[in-house]
C-alpha cells in the first residue's frame, strides 16, 4: 500500500520517538538550512514535525524552520547513538563547525563511521520510493531494538540473591534486585520480538 504524505511523516515522527537511541528525524532545512520547496497550503502536515519540535525543545526559533510556506524535506539518520555517541551526524551540527572544532573533536575521540544514503524521493509517477524506504527504516530498526537486548553486556551477578540478616528478613540491594529484574524482562523481550521477526519477517 503506497502511503499518502501524512501518514508517511506519522510514521517517521513514531520511528524517532520509538527508537531514540537508534534514530534522529530532522529536515534538511533544519540541518543544512535550504528553502522549503513549494507553496502555501502545499504541505500543512508538516505542522505534525513542528509541534513536535516545540513540544520536544521547547524553542519557537529552533523550530520555526520546520514549518510555513513550502514543504520540509524529511531525513531520518538511522545509527548506534551508544556505539557512537560522538559521531557528527548524531550532533546535526557538523556542517556549522570549523576545521580546527572538528579536529579539536577528533583529538577527543570523536568516532566517525561510513555514511550510507538512501533516497524515497518521488521520481515522475512513481510512489513507491517513500514507502519502500520508511518500511525498510522501520524493518532496520526494529531489528536493531530488538538485537541490543539484553542491555547489559553481562548476566548480572546472583550472588546476593539470598542475603537475609538474623530475623530472615532479605537484605538484597534495592539496586541489584532491580538490575537482575531488569535483565529478565529484556531478555524475555528479546526472545519474544525475535521470534517475531522470525515469524512474521523473515529475518532469522
Amino acid at each position: 500500500k503506497i502511503l499518502p504524505s501524512p501518514d508517511l511523516l506519522n510514521r517517521l515522527l513514531y520511528l524517532s520517538k520509538t527508537y531514540p537511541n537508534f534514530c534522529t528525524l530532522t529536515t534538511t532545512q533544519e540541518w543544512f538550512g535550504l528553502p522549503r520547496a513549494g507553496e502555501d497550503g502545499d504541505c500543512p502536515f508538516d505542522e505534525l514535525y513542528a509541534a513536535s519540535q516545540k513540544s520536544a525543545q521547547g524553542d519557537d526559533d529552533k523550530t520555526s524552520a520546520a514549518s510555513g510556506k513550502g514543504c520540509n524535506n524529511y531525513v531520518l539518520i538511522i545509527q548506534d547513538k551508544e556505539a557512537y555517541p560522538n559521531d557528527p551526524d548524531v550532533q546535526l551540527d557538523v556542517n556549522f563547525q570549523t576545521s580546527s572544532q572538528q579536529q579539536q573533536q577528533q583529538q577527543q575521540g570523536w568516532k566517525f563511521v561510513p555514511d550510507v544514503f538512501l533516497s524515497g524521493s518521488v521520481h515522475g509517477n512513481e510512489r513507491v520510493g517513500p514507502t519502500s524506504l520508511v518500511e525498510m527504516s522501520e524493518l532496520l530498526l526494529e531489528s536493531a531494538a530488538c538485537e541490543s537486548l539484553p542491555r547489559m553486556k553481562f548476566q548480572p551477578s546472583d550472588s546476593n540473591d539470598n542475603d537475609h540478616d538474623a530475623s530472615g528478613q532479605d537484605t538484597t540491594n534495592d539496586a541489584v534486585k532491580f538490575t537482575q529484574e531488569q535483565w529478565e524482562q529484556e531478555l524475555s523481550t528479546a526472545q519474544t520480538c525475535r521470534q517475531s521477526l522470525t515469524t512474521n519477517k523473515g529475518i532469522p
